[in-house]
């Protein structure tokens, strides 16, 4: 099976799920990346371990103050749009004292 706009390569793994062989690609990079990894067998031990060492930086992350944006971030993206996904060190005067609030897009 051919799929020459795989995009995220939903079409790639359920022919691979049915047995049939599969090709793909995509002009996006990271489309291709996307649907490589979601196609390949992965090793369920260490993917295990990379669930379990993403899970703690999660809780490390969670536990931390809301800093600033990083600058990378609002050069990637609008205003308004970093504004919603990642918190900043300000507060809203409607928001209690100590309350945090995270935001994942």
């Amino acid at each position: 099976m051919l799929d020459p706009f795989c995009g995220s390569g939903t079409t790639l793994v359920e022919a691979v799920g049915l047995g049939r062989d599969a090709a793909g690609s995509d002009i996006s990079a990271f489309n291709a990346l996307l649907s490589r990894e979601k196609t390949l067998m992965h090793d369920a031990v260490e993917v295990a371990a990379g669930l379990g060492t993403t899970l703690a930086r999660a809780e490390a992350l969670a536990a931390e103050e809301p800093g600033e944006v990083p600058a990378y971030l609002t050069e990637w993206y609008g205003e308004k749009a970093s504004g919603s996904c990642w918190p900043t060190a300000g507060r809203s005067s409607r928001t209690a004292p100590g309350a945090a609030s995270r935001h994942l897009c």
